[in-house]
This record gives C-alpha cells, sequence and structure tokens, in this order.
C-alpha cells in the first residue's frame, strides 16, 4: 500500500487450500488492492492444453461464487508466452493458430462471468502478425480482452528502445479500441543484456526512470500504469 499497489498478479495452486486464498484476499481488498489470479505457461498454446485452461477458469469461478465479493479474485490473468517453445522459430504460424484458437476458448468459457481478462505479453507482439492478415496480433488480442500487460523488460524510460518507445504502439492501438495497456518492467536478474532489468539499479533509480515513462505514457487514454515483476526482487532492491 505505501508503494501504491493496486493490483496482485497472483500465481494459483489450485493444491493450496481455498481459505488461504480468501483469507488473503480479504485483507488485501480491504486495504483498496484487487488481485487477479494468475496462471499459464508456453505450452497452454497448443489445442491439446485446452482442458488446463478450462480447469483454471473453472476453479476460479467455483472459488469466486464459494467466498462473496469481498474475498474474490477480481480477474484472470494468462501468461502464456510461446515464444519460448522451441517450435516458434520453426513454425510460428501453426503456433500462432492453436494459441488464437486458445484465446477464442479463453473468451468464451469467460464470457460473461464479470471477470477482468489480462493477457501478458511481449512489447514486440505488435510486430506480429495474424496468420494470412494485414493486422497485428496485439489489436486481435485487444478486441477479445479487457487488458494487455506488455512485458516492456527495459530499465531506461526515454530513448531508442526505451520504455517509452516500446510501448507506444499497443497503446495506440489500444486507445483506438478503448482498452487498456499495463506497461510491465523487470526486477529479476535477466541474461538478455544489460538494459532489460532494473536488477542492479535502486529502487530510487527505478522510480525516476518510471516517472519519467509515466509523465509520456499518460497522454495515451489506454495507458493504465505500470506493473513490476516480481514481487520478491522488488523487495530486494536497495
Amino acid at each position: 500500500k505505501m508503494k501504491g499497489v493496486t493490483s496482485i498478479y497472483l500465481q494459483v495452486d489450485r493444491d493450496i487450500d481455498p481459505a488461504i486464498y480468501e483469507g488473503f484476499i480479504r485483507k488485501t481488498k480491504s486495504e483498496g488492492i484487487q488481485v487477479e489470479a494468475l496462471e499459464g505457461r508456453p505450452e497452454w498454446a497448443y489445442k491439446s492444453k485446452q482442458e488446463d485452461i478450462q480447469k483454471f477458469i473453472a476453479w476460479v469461478k467455483a472459488y469466486n461464487s464459494s467466498v462473496g465479493p469481498e474475498a474474490s479474485f477480481s480477474g484472470l490473468h494468462f501468461d502464456i508466452e510461446p515464444y519460448a517453445l522451441s517450435e516458434w522459430t520453426k513454425d510460428n504460424k501453426k503456433i500462432l493458430e492453436s494459441w488464437m484458437d486458445n484465446m477464442r476458448l479463453i473468451e468464451k468459457e469467460t464470457k460473461g462471468s464479470g471477470l477482468n481478462i489480462a493477457i501478458d505479453v511481449p512489447f514486440w507482439l505488435n510486430t506480429i502478425h495474424v496468420p494470412g492478415k494485414d493486422y497485428s496480433m496485439s489489436a486481435w488480442m485487444l478486441e477479445k480482452f479487457d487488458c494487455l500487460v506488455i512485458m516492456n523488460y527495459r530499465n531506461h524510460a526515454l530513448g531508442s528502445n526505451g520504455i517509452v518507445e516500446n510501448a507506444q504502439a499497443m497503446l495506440r492501438e489500444a486507445s483506438t479500441l478503448k482498452k487498456k495497456v499495463v506497461v510491465a518492467v523487470e526486477t529479476l536478474i535477466s541474461k538478455e543484456g544489460p538494459r532489460v532489468s532494473f536488477y542492479s539499479m535502486s529502487s530510487e533509480v527505478m522510480e525516476k526512470e518510471l516517472q519519467s515513462a509515466h509523465n509520456q505514457l499518460a497522454h495515451y487514454a489506454s495507458y493504465a500504469g505500470f506493473a513490476i515483476h516480481d514481487f520478491n526482487s522488488w523487495q530486494d532492491m536497495k
């Protein structure tokens, strides 16, 4: 609450006693913080994993109906990331098509549930086209769901390949479609290069960069703030 957090993306483990979730969410909601149920893995892009997706959605719906609004998850949060699959580089048309099928399934299974649906996507998803169409995957997703959380893992706000530059295309798409975009940054150690994570920096430096990015991004109607990955590494920052 001191850090101004408004939502927690909480990984769901169905083996944990639901009473533990109930106690936690009741407490966070009383502090004005929403909790989204997070699940997913790269394999969830395969049609063979549709049952896993359905089980997750069904579990959250059943949990919510058993506890009442003050202890309910406010939404479902999918972190699938099919580009981590080895086949992505060989045959991403096939993976894109099955990923799209699974997204349609999520749309169908959650219709009328009152749950906010957020999808984690890489900041470059707007450069990937829907197979056979001159239309971006990010716009296709934004049409279906409430919010995209873009994994915009950079540790500098301005300039080339910075947080602001990398977020703009999807913020424009979302503004046109009247949807929301959350801009996510990284605090875990990263092997992807020196400019990806805030890992070795202080929380003051990160706050300064985020404020600088916020001042630019706030011009977009679709901009819905920042997400920080992940809780433990953020807490450990100097």
